[in-house]
């Protein structure tokens, strides 16, 4: 959500976070639940309609961190890390969002972050992108990696992304260098199969 209107610049500022109950509205109408039985409701709902989501009706509440985030008028609005194991290659798609007045023309780098198993690669060739005003534009980074440490369940490593945009921008992001396969019956991590166990 855009907050920009409502921060005051120079100024304490607040930011509340509300919980919607998972018994939310669906349906426009009213629906009667008064008879629904069973330990899986914590209470009879008060609103028109319950949709239980997975099995874990017990655990509600806010999931993830909260942020506020401030960005320039030309920022990396997304991105999406896209690691083959198969073609030893990393892609990254970026998106380039302008909300300034005026067309931009801006160069989009990345690296990851130099680490004890990121030394063979650590930098893309950079793209230029004209953006204008009011709009976004994508972008898509490729660089070949002959032997990055695999991401799986039991090595679960981890690198991070520097994307920077030459207006100054600059955005972190955490990946893991995996990839999912599903050959008929059969799931597949990095190439080798994997079985899948779960309780429904």
């Amino acid at each position: 959500m855009d907050t920009t209107d409502a921060v005051r610049t120079g100024a304490d500022n607040e930011l509340l976070v509300g919980v919607c109950d998972w018994t939310g509205i669906f349906l426009d109408r009213a629906t009667d639940l008064t008879d629904i039985k069973g330990a899986w409701i914590r209470e009879v709902p008060r609103d028109q309609a319950l949709s239980p989501v997975g099995g874990l009706t017990e655990a509600y509440g806010i999931w993830d961190d909260v942020k506020l985030v401030t960005h320039a008028p030309v920022y990396v609005s997304d991105l999406f890390i896209k690691p083959s194991v198969a073609r030893k290659r990393l892609t990254v798609d970026v998106t380039v969002t302008n909300e300034s007045d005026a067309a931009t023309e801006v160069s989009v780098a990345a690296e990851v972050e130099r680490s004890e198993a990121a030394d063979e690669l650590h930098r893309f060739t950079p793209q230029t992108v004209s953006v204008p005003a009011g709009e976004s534009r994508g972008v898509t980074l490729e660089a070949d990696w002959a032997t990055p440490h695999l991401w799986s369940h039991l090595d679960p490593h981890l690198y991070f992304l520097r994307t920077t945009l030459s207006t100054g921008d600059v955005r972190r992001t955490r990946f893991g260098f995996r990839e999912f396969e599903v050959r008929g019956p059969s799931f597949y991590l990095n190439g080798k199969k994997l079985n899948l166990l779960a309780t429904s």
